[in-house]
């Protein structure tokens, strides 16, 4: 997930830095508020160059403050001193946090009627709408992964019995004396792609001692690519729950 974050602000900040309207138009319209929880922080921007993470915020309000018709509307003055505070007030959010904060502002999700723009709209009539908004999705996420964790839970409790008998009919393959296969064990071996599939579902709540008692059958067969592919998918197994 760190990867998917990094690589949706990294675009963000390329389009923003770049003043690239048209692609920050589509960034805004991909956006939302469980995206904008997994963004980067505004104080990490700042650490990493202010001057840059100043620019953009100037950019962001600049737009915004375009796409009004009205009087009552920021000089540049006003804008540079807004973007200082916005700096400020938003170190504890993310870069995605203030993109959607001013569309949301811009589309009239944050308030009444909009008569002017200054500081005021903006920090203490637009925000703590924006932040009430952004805790109840926080809150629905956190929600949604206490009932999957409790769900897994309940998945790993329910499937240790069942693992010692994946594992024991996995291991009954290599017995020396043939046995009589069932119909879910044929078609497991007949089918690779199926075998790869069940493989990684059998092996996935293993404990340690089950895994490496299946690697050692899986690395003295490692000549055949079936089996090679099971003996890596072993090995990054164990290492996930030696990390643990």
């Amino acid at each position: 997930m760190l990867a998917v974050c990094k690589t949706q602000t990294t675009s963000l900040m390329t389009s923003l830095a770049n003043k690239n309207d048209s692609k920050l138009a589509f960034i805004e319209s991909e956006l939302d508020l469980r995206k904008c929880l997994k963004g980067t922080l505004v104080s990490k921007l700042v650490k990493q160059n202010k001057s840059v993470s100043m620019k953009v915020v100037l950019y962001l309000l600049t737009r915004l403050n375009d796409q009004f018709n009205m009087n009552l509307k920021f000089n540049d003055s006003q804008l540079t001193t807004l973007s200082f505070d916005i700096l400020s007030v938003f170190q504890n959010e993310t870069l995605e946090d203030l993109v959607m904060f001013l569309k949301l502002g811009r589309l009239g999700k944050l308030g009444g009627k909009l008569h002017r723009l200054d500081s005021h709209v903006i920090l203490n009539e637009w925000l703590p709408i924006y932040l009430e908004m952004k805790l109840d999705t926080k809150d629905m996420v956190l929600k949604e992964q206490k009932e999957k964790f409790a769900i897994d839970l309940k998945s790993k409790v329910n499937w240790s019995e069942d693992s010692k008998k994946n594992l024991s009919n996995i291991l009954s393959q290599f017995d020396d004396k043939p046995k009589q296969k069932d119909v879910r064990t044929k078609d497991y071996l007949d089918n690779s792609e199926d075998m790869i599939l069940k493989f990684i579902e059998d092996i996935k709540d293993m404990d340690l001692d089950q895994l490496k008692k299946l690697k050692k059958f899986y690395k003295a067969r490692r000549g055949q690519e079936i089996y090679k592919k099971c003996y890596e998918l072993i090995k990054v197994e164990i290492k996930l729950i030696n990390k643990e």
